[in-house]
């Protein structure tokens, strides 16, 4: 079953790592797992000094889940190929 869509204006700003993971439906194992990767420092999350755990940016986060860029990429190279 699908969680229902909550409006982006109703969510607070920053999350810690289990509140954004829970949010998106991970675990905050996950989350961390793909610091420096997927999820970028100073655009999904940010460290305060003397804070083990980062601030995680709501709005970041929910453009990345539903950002499909990859799928665009996958249209435009097959595009390419077939003209």
């Amino acid at each position: 079953m699908r969680k229902p869509r909550v409006k982006k204006e109703l969510l607070p700003v920053y999350l810690n790592t289990p509140e954004m993971a829970a949010l998106i439906g991970r675990h905050a194992d996950w989350m961390t797992a793909r610091m420096g990767g997927y999820f970028k420092e100073g655009v999904h999350y940010f460290r305060k000094s003397g804070e083990r755990d980062p601030f995680w940016k709501v709005e970041a986060v929910m453009e990345w889940v539903e950002d499909n860029s990859d799928s665009k990429n996958v249209d435009s190279i097959i595009s390419k190929m077939v003209s």
